[in-house]
């Protein structure tokens, strides 16, 4: 570890969570309202309360929504929280990227740890902000202050942020003893697929996702593939990767690592792969949904001659 938590460690938490804070507050007080005023519906606004976003994977349709008095919040709430979510995405890629470029050459001994610790700080910080940003839009959407009902809302996000902070980067700073940034690279960059995701929840947000239903359908495809390839294929193939450095078959470099490494690894391929199949079935639906769209073939102009049915008419008429 380059950095140690004390004081380097907590100044650059500390800092990637005040940067994403005061992101999140201009682009919430000074772009939002401007934006989604130009978008907005009234239709959207009255329905809005009563949604339950099936679309989204891990949501709970038990949990009810309830009148929201400010629609319009909520909508520049989620809004905020996509575009700090975007440029998190982005940042992280990127690094994760850099990281495993510098690291390839040798994937277990290989250092970089300057990049590899304030990578990991910096999701730190960022993923601290977007808890207390997601309490605030929750509480908005469901109008209720306990945390355990906020934190059941959408169990999905709950436990992949408490991972995250609790799980992941202890084990970064920590308890890997300087090993395998290449594979802390590739964590990183399995952010890759999230700028999608974001891009996908603003089209929502804004209202767009009819308008542009051929690019809603496309981005959604793209997401369902970067997904796949950014998150779920990276496992085996660092098991892979770790076979051939090392020099044994596959199946003896999953024998040797310790069995908590490769209990880790099979519950984030499980978690990940919970993503992927909710993805699949949204993008599958999409595309049936545009499919009938683009064959519907508008009604004729030519006037069609009906027989009337005598039961059908008034018993005055009949009569």
């Amino acid at each position: 570890m380059c950095f140690p938590m004390y004081p380097w460690g907590l100044m650059l938490t500390c800092s990637s969570a005040t940067v994403y804070y005061l992101l999140g507050w201009k682009v919430e007080h000074a772009y939002a309202s401007k934006i989604l005023s130009r978008y907005s519906s009234l239709s959207y606004q009255t329905e809005f309360p009563q949604r339950q976003h099936a679309d989204t994977p891990g949501a709970l349709s038990g949990i009810p929504l309830g009148r929201t008095q400010d629609p319009m919040n909520v909508r520049i709430l989620e809004f905020s929280n996509w575009i700090t979510t975007l440029i998190h995405a982005l940042l992280a890629a990127l690094g994760g990227g850099v990281l495993m470029w510098n690291t390839h050459h040798d994937i277990i001994y290989g250092r970089n740890c300057v990049l590899a610790d304030t990578l990991a700080y910096h999701s730190l910080g960022y993923f601290i902000f977007d808890s207390y940003s997601l309490i605030r839009l929750f509480h908005s959407k469901i109008k209720t202050t306990r945390l355990s009902t906020l934190i059941w809302y959408r169990p999905d996000l709950s436990f992949h942020h408490f991972g995250v902070i609790f799980i992941f980067t202890p084990i970064v700073l920590y308890f890997r003893r300087g090993l395998g940034d290449f594979f802390v690279g590739m964590a990183f960059l399995m952010e890759l697929s999230t700028p999608f995701l974001a891009l996908k929840g603003l089209l929502q947000i804004l209202d767009l996702r009819s308008a542009f239903s051929r690019g809603f359908l496309l981005n959604s495809m793209v997401l369902t593939l970067t997904f796949l390839m950014a998150r779920l294929f990276p496992l085996p193939y660092a098991y892979w990767l770790y076979a051939k450095q090392s020099h044994q078959s596959l199946w003896e470099a999953c024998c040797g690592l310790a069995w908590h490494c490769n209990l880790g690894t099979v519950a984030l391929f499980a978690f990940q792969g919970y993503w992927f199949i909710s993805m699949v079935r949204s993008t599958t639906r999409l595309f049936y949904e545009e499919v009938v769209r683009a064959s519907h073939v508008p009604p004729s102009n030519a006037t069609t001659t009906t027989t009337s049915n005598p039961l059908s008419e008034p018993r005055e008429k009949r009569e």
